[in-house]
């Protein structure tokens, strides 16, 4: 892939043949290979060579001639910016979809019946861009649709909507230098993504949300809908997870993966029950918090992130429960009273 321009001097100067992309633009164009599940993503060229009056190719390094010599690599801020700033991701995303089955790929529109339709095997309902006034246009947000083996879905988004051209002193966009784009390009503000999923999706609970493992965000669904707000130019993978809610009542079953972001409570003669196959993320900064009077059964696997914390001061059973924990993640365990002779001979909790 490349994103870069080819600039020449003429009356007046002007791009020929390619255009060098704005800040925006370029980042779009760099995350956009990542919905087709490549096989690697490369950029063929970084480093180019330009005239002493400024033409020739903008890249992410340039050489410029100088009194018949080349002057040491300069970075072209505005490919440089773009390159720097996509790689982590590109890097993370890549490595994660990789091994994923890739199902298809549309761009998603302010339309539903605009938006091409989506895999079967993904439980979305509908997905819908939020339109804007005032503004050019809306949409265009690309959209790579992929299981894992356990059918798990994951959606790759790259919002294709970047910069607009900003028109004045009669000037197109083939004609506007490298060092005037600041003038003439103004980044597109962020846009809504809005996704309706099915109902009772096989192996999830009532508590569901998309997580993003690049910044850990999640992104929680209510009555059936997510929204998801994604800058100009930007791209998130986000995948499928069990939740829990901010207030567990009654009684709770955890089952299979599922993600903490937040503070979970739970509430009086609540009961929180781990199934031996859970895993239960708190993800850095979350908290889930059991006070007096509630019932918590730790099983399966527990993996404490960042500055995580698991605060529990009721009743506890632990069944075979790995806790895996940062160095600043925190465990609090009440002290558990014994049960009486009686009670242990009649397995009594």
């Amino acid at each position: 892939m490349q994103a870069f321009g080819r600039w020449a001097k003429g009356n007046p100067d002007y791009w020929i043949k390619w255009i060098l992309p704005p800040y925006a633009t370029q980042k779009a164009l760099l995350y956009l290979p990542l919905v087709y599940q490549p096989d690697g993503v490369l950029h063929y060229r970084v480093q180019s060579f330009q005239a002493e009056d400024g033409s020739g190719d903008y890249v992410g390094i340039a050489a410029r001639m100088k009194n018949g010599k080349y002057m040491p690599p300069v970075p072209d801020m505005h490919t440089m910016d773009a390159i720097k700033h996509s790689n982590p991701k590109v890097h993370l995303y890549g490595s994660i979809l990789k091994d994923k089955e890739w199902l298809d790929a549309g761009t998603i529109m302010t339309e539903q019946n605009k938006t091409k339709a989506i895999p079967k095997s993904i439980p979305i309902k509908a997905m819908y861009v939020k339109d804007q006034a005032g503004v050019p246009y809306s949409g265009y947000i690309q959209c790579g649709y992929y299981v894992d083996e356990d059918k798990t879905p994951y959606l790759m988004l790259v919002n294709r909507r970047g910069d607009y051209f900003k028109a004045g002193d009669g000037l197109n966009e083939d004609l506007v230098p490298p060092e005037e784009y600041d003038r003439y390009y103004t980044q597109a503000d962020p846009q809504m993504l809005n996704i309706t999923l099915d109902r009772n999706i096989k192996g999830y609970t009532e508590h569901i949300g998309l997580l993003d493992p690049f910044d850990n965000m999640l992104y929680h669904i209510q009555d059936g809908i997510c929204s998801i707000e994604i800058p100009a130019g930007e791209a998130k993978l986000l995948k499928l997870v069990n939740t829990l809610p901010a207030k567990v009542e009654g009684l709770l079953t955890v089952k299979g993966e599922t993600v903490v972001a937040d503070d979970v409570s739970l509430q009086k003669y609540a009961k929180l029950k781990m199934s031996k196959d859970a895993t239960v993320t708190l993800l850095p900064g979350a908290r889930l918090i059991a006070p007096e009077n509630t019932y918590v059964v730790l099983a399966g696997n527990m993996d404490l992130q960042g500055d995580s914390e698991l605060v529990i001061l009721g009743n506890l059973k632990e069944k075979n429960v790995s806790i895996k924990q940062d160095d600043e993640a925190r465990v609090l365990k009440q002290p558990q009273a014994k049960k009486s002779f009686l009670k242990r001979l009649l397995c009594i909790d």
